[in-house]
């Protein structure tokens, strides 16, 4: 009996991880078909979903690291771009090649990442006010680095190829994954930091140290943000400076979605395969959305369709056990006063 049970919660788990992409995968073929698409599926689309997959993936690892703490980082975008920018022009005229890209850019992501978290302990600022200052300061750094040139590696396969081909994309995405679940659910500092942020005065006065986990924190998601920079600029034709205020905040914000969808899909298994399988499902519409949208119009198409699935999301992720739960207690009502009625 036990045997079965157990047999029956892997199962649940399972099916939980993984029913919100497959529909996902399903719709979008469901929808292509209908209006006479028939490359959505082929060879190519596993390609395209898991070059999709790997650039959100990436992301959204690094800006869980935060919101699980109850942090909303706005200058992940930012620490990208600085990122790829001093790394791209070190590995292009000194290494030349894709591992010392990939380790610069998370040398370069971490100091970044950790300035941050200095100002944001020890000068006392909101979280909001200093990562938006933050991002200010950094995107003003592109147009002063390197004269404000910009980078591209789109044309040199010895660096580009971590985010243009599916094997080592899946790579990094797999070391993403598996710092995001050592950190949050092995080390001490991980658990002290979800102590942290579900109450902050009970977990100081058990002895924690919080601006040493505070920074510990930012060093872990500023490791991050630098394996996600590594697979942006890949995937990005041109890493230009940033002109506007604010301009890179959709870069890493474009990544909320997969972040509270995986929390979610999390709950059935960890936080780390929730993410995974939240972008799994992110690539598998961004993909879809690109197939399917009239052309020239995929970039609008793409945010109204995020935008629109993210409040159904949440709408049936936080009330849709509170509609089912009230369903079955006006049944359970209805039933006993049916029976009521009969008694009499």
């Amino acid at each position: 009996m036990k045997k079965e049970s157990k047999f029956l919660d892997i199962g649940k788990r399972v099916l939980g991880t993984i029913y919100i992409p497959a529909l996902m995968y399903i719709l979008i073929t469901i929808i292509a078909k209908a209006n006479g698409i028939t490359y959505f599926g082929d060879g190519n689309t596993l390609r395209n979903i898991v070059l999709d997959t790997a650039a959100t993936a990436t992301i959204a690892y690094a800006l869980a690291t935060q919101i699980k703490n109850g942090r909303f980082d706005f200058s992940g975008g930012a620490i990208m771009t600085l990122g790829a920018l001093v790394s791209i022009y070190f590995a292009s005229n000194h290494a030349h090649d894709g591992v010392a890209f990939l380790v610069i850019n998370v040398i370069v992501c971490m100091v970044l990442s950790l300035l941050v978290a200095v100002f944001y302990t020890y000068g006392k600022i909101p979280i909001i006010i200093c990562t938006v200052g933050a991002a200010i300061f950094f995107e003003s750094l592109t147009l002063i680095f390197n004269g404000g040139q910009g980078a591209t590696i789109s044309n040199d396969a010895a660096l580009n190829f971590l985010g243009k081909k599916m094997g080592p994309s899946l790579v990094l995405v797999c070391i993403s994954a598996v710092i995001y679940f050592v950190y949050h659910n092995l080390t001490r500092a991980g658990k002290q930091s979800d102590l942290l942020a579900n109450n902050q005065l009970a977990a100081v006065n058990i002895g924690i140290h919080e601006k040493r986990n505070v920074i510990g924190s930012f060093l872990v998601s500023g490791a991050l943000y630098g394996i996600a920079s590594v697979v942006f600029a890949s995937q990005s034709f041109q890493i230009d400076v940033v002109t506007s205020v604010l301009g890179t905040v959709s870069t890493a914000f474009g990544a909320m979605l997969p972040v509270f969808m995986g929390f979610y899909i999390g709950s059935f298994s960890t936080g780390a395969v929730g993410i995974l399988f939240s972008s799994l499902t992110v690539g598998i519409l961004d993909y879809g959305i690109k197939v399917i949208a009239p052309t020239g119009y995929a970039g609008a198409f793409k945010n109204v369709v995020m935008a629109l699935f993210m409040v159904f999301f949440y709408l049936a992720s936080r009330k849709g056990p509170k509609i089912v739960k009230w369903m079955e207690e006006k049944k359970a009502w209805k039933d006993a006063a049916k029976k009521t009625r009969q008694a009499a």
